[in-house]
């Protein structure tokens, strides 16, 4: 196993406390049925989604996913339709042609641009619109009652904004050192920003409110630069790879607020994506020992994304 991987996911582990009092400065996970409206003053209802609300309906026929790879095929579609959701959102690429391209990640460097302090949004309607069709699609969430769904939604959005700054980052902006939001914009790293609690930093910005606004997140992604974006540089994901590690991802989170049903379901979900994980790893030509071993620092990664 990579020795520089497993040094970072156990230093990751050592400040996985102070991870907690950072994460709600990007997406907060409890608070996201009060996402910042982008059309409308009402807070989200994720209560009013019919899917939600009847563990019995289903966008698609769920069932059909009944072998490993039937379980990649869909993950991995499910991953491309959030991609080309997003792209459809944050960039300017014309509709025509959208879905017939392979979408493995939703910008391109020319679709970057520069964060701006004053107008960076939080997470707003319409990336939840984008996360709730992903969730919806996840296998085996028809089975689950409302309580355990609003739970899947919550903690997605944070495994969702997360894990894709990450993957886009190493993606576009790791050659040019920059951390790249899940909306497009982006960060430099070269040389790393000060994270406004320097001594006289206040000296800096125009008002407290600033002041508070900017060290609320440039501090987490100077951390999430340092602790997510190398480790899956030392991983080497392939796209398929990383759509099945963040859906396990979500899985392991939310396990821990399901109710005793969904945590029967979630097992089985993940003990199927863990499958998909290793049938992967033997049509990419490994055999066997070190389709074990990839597997086994995939599921190890997935500790870099759990917060507790």
């Amino acid at each position: 196993m990579n020795p520089e991987l497993v040094q970072s996911i156990a230093e990751s582990h050592e400040k996985q406390r102070r991870k907690r009092s950072l994460i709600k400065n990007e997406i907060v996970i409890e608070d996201v049925p009060q996402l910042r409206p982008s059309t409308s003053s009402e807070s989200l209802d994720i209560s009013r989604d019919p899917s939600l609300r009847s563990p019995s309906v289903c966008c698609t026929d769920i069932s059909s996913v009944t072998t490993p790879s039937s379980m990649l095929n869909r993950i991995v579609e499910n991953e491309m339709q959030c991609n080309r959701r997003k792209r459809i959102v944050y960039t300017k690429v014309p509709i025509e042609g959208i879905f017939s391209e392979t979408c493995k990640i939703p910008f391109c460097k020319e679709d970057l641009t520069k964060f701006d302090l004053k107008s960076h949004t939080s997470y707003c309607r319409q990336d939840a619109s984008i996360v709730m069709d992903y969730v919806k699609q996840l296998p085996g969430i028809d089975a689950m009652i409302t309580e355990d769904k609003e739970h899947t939604f919550r903690l997605a959005c944070y495994v969702d904004g997360l894990m894709s700054s990450a993957w886009y980052s190493w993606q576009l902006g790791f050659t040019d050192q920059l951390v790249v939001l899940w909306n497009g914009t982006y960060i430099s790293m070269d040389p790393v920003p000060p994270t406004g609690r320097e001594p006289e930093a206040m000296r800096n910005f125009a008002s407290q409110e600033e002041h508070f606004q900017y060290t609320s997140i440039i501090p987490f992604e100077i951390q999430k630069w340092q602790e997510l974006v190398f480790p899956l540089r030392y991983l080497n994901l392939t796209f398929e790879e990383m759509a099945l590690l963040k859906a396990l991802t979500i899985y392991q989170i939310c396990y821990f607020k399901y109710t005793e049903e969904a945590r029967k379901e979630s097992m089985r979900q993940r003990d199927m994506l863990i499958s998909a994980l290793f049938e992967l790893c033997k049509s990419n030509g490994m055999n066997h020992e070190d389709a074990v071993e990839r597997v086994g620092e995939l599921i190890l990664a997935t500790a870099i994304f759990i917060v507790g």
